[in-house]
């Protein structure tokens, strides 16, 4: 197959495997795939996906083979890198853990080849008002770029036009993830929006007194021992004791105020930023809490996080099972350590790194010189769509 010819500006990095993950996999790659190649196509912007295939099944075609591929048009050129189940089986707890999503998106930053790189994920759509914003080619090396993730609340229908696709995902939204927590579609305060964006200190004491006198939302710097009883009930929390958490994160915060809502969805950033950081912190353990880590790396590299607002919107598409931060909250991630012996990255976790980041005022790296398994001569495809 001929390698796609000319310059892109834009590589986006996503990993997957074979293994029908939420069920409907194919149909949701399928789509992300088309859907970018035909807003490439409207707005005349080259870009790079790289698709890393990690720990194929042996017995299932390959996501090549399988991938309902668009006709071939100019602006798209598709990279898809296999990781063998032989390199798989060399990482620590790979007789469990089959896909080690982190990792994987490193193989693909390490490899890309445009100047800006978004990591994402195969089951993302892009508003035409954000692909617009990334075709304008206005990114600033020193930024990192965030954004809500709007989750629909149902599948796509297959009859649907893609020039139709679009309207039916503003019209279907259930949930959406914003920096401080989870709102139903119909329950987001617009005013959220300006205030986290002109004045966080302002944003955050809202998204507090919203959660506690209202929703049942759950902001990441309650501390462990409130978070059973939040889970059953949110009267039995001693309240002057949780006035006086948020009071002291807002005026030392432990952790940055940054956008980590559903992050390993969406961050963007220069490729020598991505670089600096080594990727992702390449830890083998269950995929949460990693790319909430790589956030706080980078503002700790003195970038500036760029949270992209309404009208810039990612769809996620629905399916069965995810992770999301309720896996943390409903004990699921408990009974999986238990059952397994493998302990996941914890909110507590995170917060020790980040105070020492803070305390040092240096970045903490995890990577070897060697990330994104650079020492491998790893298969690839390429052509275009």
């Amino acid at each position: 197959m001929s390698e796609f010819q000319g310059e892109t500006k834009l590589s986006i990095v996503v990993a997957a495997r074979n293994d029908d993950h939420g069920k409907g996999f194919l149909e949701r790659i399928s789509l992300f795939f088309k859907m970018l190649s035909y807003q490439a196509s409207q707005y005349q912007f080259p870009i790079e996906i790289i698709l890393v295939e990690w720990n194929p099944l042996p017995d299932y075609p390959s996501l090549y083979e399988s991938i309902s591929w668009p006709e071939s048009k100019r602006f798209v050129s598709v990279r898809i890198i296999t990781v063998s189940q032989e390199i798989h089986s060399q990482f620590k707890h790979s007789d469990t853990i089959q896909f080690f999503q982190f990792i994987a998106k490193n193989v693909g930053i390490r490899r890309a080849r445009s100047p800006f790189i978004l990591a994402t994920n195969v089951d993302i759509l892009f508003s035409d008002e954000l692909f617009r914003f990334l075709a304008l080619n206005s990114l600033k090396d020193d930024t990192f770029y965030r954004i809500d993730r709007s989750d629909l609340g149902n599948a796509i229908p297959d009859n649907l036009k893609l020039e139709e696709i679009l309207q039916y995902c503003r019209e279907n939204i259930l949930q959406i993830f914003t920096r401080e927590g989870v709102y139903l579609s119909d329950q987001l305060p617009m005013i959220r929006l300006y205030l986290w964006e002109k004045c966080p200190i302002v944003g955050k004491a809202f998204s507090f007194l919203s959660f506690l006198f209202g929703t049942r939302k759950k902001p990441h710097w309650i501390k462990e021992k409130d978070k059973a009883a939040l889970i059953e009930n949110i009267k039995s929390v001693n309240k002057v004791q949780l006035i006086r958490n948020a009071i002291q994160h807002i005026i030392t915060p432990t952790i940055p105020w940054l956008h980590m809502g559903a992050s390993g969805d969406f961050t963007l950033m220069a490729k020598k930023k991505w670089f600096a950081l080594k990727g992702y912190p390449e830890i083998e353990t269950w995929p949460i809490n990693i790319d909430s880590l790589s956030c706080i790396q980078a503002h700790f590299l003195d970038m500036k996080e760029k949270v992209l607002l309404s009208p810039f919107q990612l769809y996620h598409q629905h399916h069965e099972y995810g992770w999301s931060p309720e896996a943390e909250w409903n004990g699921y991630l408990s009974d999986l350590e238990s059952q397994t012996g493998i302990k996941a990255v914890r909110n507590d976790q995170i917060e020790l790194l980040s105070c020492e980041m803070r305390q040092t005022k240096k970045i903490l790296r995890f990577n070897s010189h060697s990330w994104g398994l650079w020492a491998y001569d790893l298969d690839e495809v390429l052509f275009k769509i």
